[in-house]
């Protein structure tokens, strides 16, 4: 074999290691290192709080573009400082519960991880261009809930 043909082999073969490690850390950064706390903050670019721990997750499952329906629910490590529910409403508005019991139906989420819509609660609802995203916190259960819909 020639000079120039194991020139050109090796600048191949380092030109396809370097892809593989892009690759690689692109994956270890997307699914690793960002939650869905963090697509949820970039998707709507709002801010959630800081030390939630995910309890429960639900969607309607893996899509291209992550569309579909995304439900988590957390329990806040330390208390959410009060600042944070300035722009939120008490009480939950019926169109919102009903829109958000439809949406937890099409996943088939348990009745245990659903939010009590008796209990005080304080909820935000936040649109970008036709998404919704729903944060709602149940003040007696300590639940801090996170409903996202995206087409």
């Amino acid at each position: 074999m020639s000079k120039s043909r194991k020139a050109v082999k090796y600048i191949f073969l380092a030109f396809l290691a370097v892809l593989v490690i892009i690759l690689a850390v692109n994956f270890i950064i997307d699914f690793v290192v960002h939650d869905r706390k963090w697509a949820c903050e970039q998707n709507f670019e709002t801010t959630l709080p800081e030390k939630l721990h995910e309890d429960y997750y639900a969607s309607t499952g893996p899509s291209f573009h992550g569309d579909g329906i995304h439900y988590s629910v957390y329990s806040p490590k330390k208390e959410i400082p009060s600042d944070f529910f300035a722009d939120f409403s008490d009480g939950c508005n019926p169109e919102y519960k009903e829109e958000i019991l439809s949406w937890l139906d099409e996943i088939n989420a348990p009745s245990e991880n659903r939010p009590d819509f008796e209990n005080p609660c304080r909820v935000k609802l936040i649109q970008k261009y036709e998404n919704k995203l729903y944060l709602l916190y149940d003040q007696t259960a300590n639940k801090f809930y996170v409903i996202q819909w995206t087409q």
